[in-house]
């Protein structure tokens, strides 16, 4: 999920980093937690008794995530994988004695208001599924050391969580809509490209690629930056409708980072229609599995014709389907189930806290991003613009 823009009304970040950097130097580590100040609900015989049973680790949400408290996000009701989720989450601060982690979401932490003491038995998450140029940075420079595992959709860091995930088919694979009859109605029945876009300048400048490219080849553009309609409430009603008029569908990310690609790659390939990437970096699998076009590396001309060649041979469009009888895609993002799996096995081994790296980490992350280029016709470094 991905969200431009900075902290709105935040406080003045000179008088938010000064009162960060004082709570930073004074925060405290206490070995044992103080008398539990919890309300009567979590101090109830039943509560206690299924908590010790099942070995459920309390998880606190510090933060608000999106502005939405653990019960608005109906935190304990995820399903993960088809299973409950084995953790409790809770929003109640006066639970934190209580808690085995404590989960900052990175875009809602105010920096006057972070936790005065860290219990040394208790490991704090920092939450981000933005790419590096939508993230925090004061949240990061000024506190990043103090948290001991990163949330986030990079494999390389601590807690994985990708923004979606293929699965092997339950089925035979012989599906309808995989059949030559059905492939041949739709390849003859679909033409163009739609995209479904809200957020029109971004740090990846596909606005601009995308006008070049129609100069060359039809795109329909639909929501607020197009000329075409379709109501956000309904995304998979509008999916519906442009998976049969269209053959294409732009998935082009605002961000061109390391493996950042949100659920608009993964919920695309639910639909009969071919996606179009444009994305950093992606992971061999995704990439071996001829699932879309790739137009990480093409200029829009180059693109078009490519296009234009798999909308002229049925044989080359019917490939970018063959991975459907083996595998299924869902655009299912559960940050919270992977946080609770690192809790559970933490909870198990003991081995709760590792040194704070994430601070160092992040601006070499945003230097390896890139964003189209009108006036070179190529993709260049962020950090040449």
């Amino acid at each position: 999920m991905s969200h431009s823009g900075g902290f709105g009304n935040r406080e003045s970040k000179s008088s938010a980093l000064s009162c960060a950097i004082s709570i930073k130097s004074e925060l405290r580590f206490r070995q044992e937690p103080p008398p539990p100040r919890l309300p009567p609900l979590l101090h109830t015989t039943a509560e206690t008794d299924r908590l010790a049973t099942h070995l459920l680790p309390v998880i606190l949400l510090w933060t608000k995530v999106w502005r939405k408290d653990a019960d608005q996000i109906r935190a304990n009701e995820i399903s993960c994988r088809g299973s409950r989720i084995k953790c409790e989450f809770t929003s109640n601060r006066l639970a934190m004695p209580e808690a085995s982690a404590v989960l900052f979401h990175a875009r809602d932490v105010y920096l006057s208001d972070v936790p005065l003491y860290k219990y040394k038995t208790q490991t704090w998450i920092l939450w981000n599924h933005e790419a590096p140029g939508n993230t925090p940075f004061d949240v990061y420079s000024v506190l990043g050391d103090v948290f001991d595992k990163h949330l986030t959709y990079r494999s390389v860091w601590d807690i994985y969580s990708p923004y979606g995930y293929l699965s092997n088919r339950s089925d035979s694979g012989t599906l309808e809509e995989l059949g030559s009859k059905a492939l041949r109605e739709r390849f003859y029945r679909q033409a163009g490209a739609a995209w479904l876009v809200s957020d029109c300048k971004t740090e990846s400048n596909r606005e601009a690629y995308v006008r070049e490219l129609q100069s060359y080849f039809p795109v329909s553009i639909y929501g607020y930056c197009g000329t075409h309609s379709c109501p956000r409430t309904s995304r998979d009603y509008c999916m519906t409708n442009i998976s049969d008029k269209f053959m294409f569908y732009l998935s082009f990310e605002n961000s061109l980072c390391p493996e950042y690609v949100t659920e608009k790659l993964f919920r695309t390939l639910e639909y009969p229609i071919i996606p179009v990437v444009l994305s950093g970096p992606r992971s061999d699998f995704l990439n071996s599995l001829n699932a879309f076009v790739d137009a990480s590396n093409l200029t829009p001309e180059q693109l078009a014709s490519k296009l234009q060649f798999i909308s002229r041979n049925f044989t080359e469009y019917s490939r970018y389907f063959a991975w459907k009888r083996n595998y299924t895609a869902r655009a299912e993002y559960s940050p919270l189930c992977e946080a609770c799996d690192a809790v559970r096995n933490d909870f198990k081994s003991s081995n709760r806290r590792k040194p704070g790296r994430i601070s160092e980490l992040l601006s070499a992350e945003h230097s390896s991003c890139t964003r189209w280029d009108t006036n070179q016709k190529k993709f260049v470094p962020i950090e040449s613009n």
